[in-house]
């Protein structure tokens, strides 16, 4: 049951055998889902990457504002028959594991993706757009880490040049990416 408006796209119905936990942190419930037929070692890795869900969760609010749900969670399936996707409130992660930087990209849709409903494809940009800066300032958040924390001068000019370096990068990329205008995509450029 979702008291908040959502999309038809952002429902999904995972069915199977999990092993369900929960944990409230500031205020948002944070639910992790595994299948139950996972390894013992498997699931302790999984779940080390979806502890980190409350401060990435905090971290972009910086960047997109106060959290707009009650809940926020994980699903991990055992099946690879579907891809990573950012169901309101619970995203789900295929094949039996999870990663940082697609969790950051997934976590950053519940307030671009969900929170803002898609009208054509020229809104896109506020999903997928959005969602890829949060892959781009996790690495700016590692290198200030690496450079002496948030606190440090070294830090915050790390976090800084991330960024650029990032988008020079991207900007001068020979794949396409800046070929089409994000207000108007087609359909098989997306």
């Amino acid at each position: 049951a979702s008291a908040a408006p959502v999309a038809s796209y952002l429902v999904e119905d995972s069915v199977g055998s999990f092993g369900l936990s929960e944990r409230t942190v500031h205020g948002i419930r944070f639910y992790q889902a595994q299948a139950s037929s996972l390894s013992a070692a498997r699931k302790a890795r999984n779940r080390a990457i979806m502890n980190m869900q409350p401060d990435i969760t905090q971290f972009e609010s910086m960047f997109s504002g106060p959290f707009p749900f009650k809940s926020d969670g994980v699903a991990i399936g055992r099946p690879s028959a579907s891809f990573e996707e950012e169901m309101q409130t619970m995203i789900t992660f295929a094949g039996g594991t999870i990663d940082t930087d697609t969790l950051y990209h997934e976590n950053m849709h519940q307030w671009w993706g969900d929170h803002v409903t898609e009208h054509g494809y020229q809104m896109t940009f506020y999903k997928e757009g959005l969602a890829t800066l949060a892959e781009f300032l996790y690495a700016a958040r590692r290198a200030q880490a690496r450079a002496g924390g948030p606190g440090t001068k070294a830090g915050r000019r790390a976090f800084q040049q991330s960024l650029v370096h990032t988008f020079n990068s991207t900007y001068r990329g020979k794949d396409g990416f800046w070929t089409v205008a994000p207000s108007n995509p087609t359909p098989w450029a997306l």
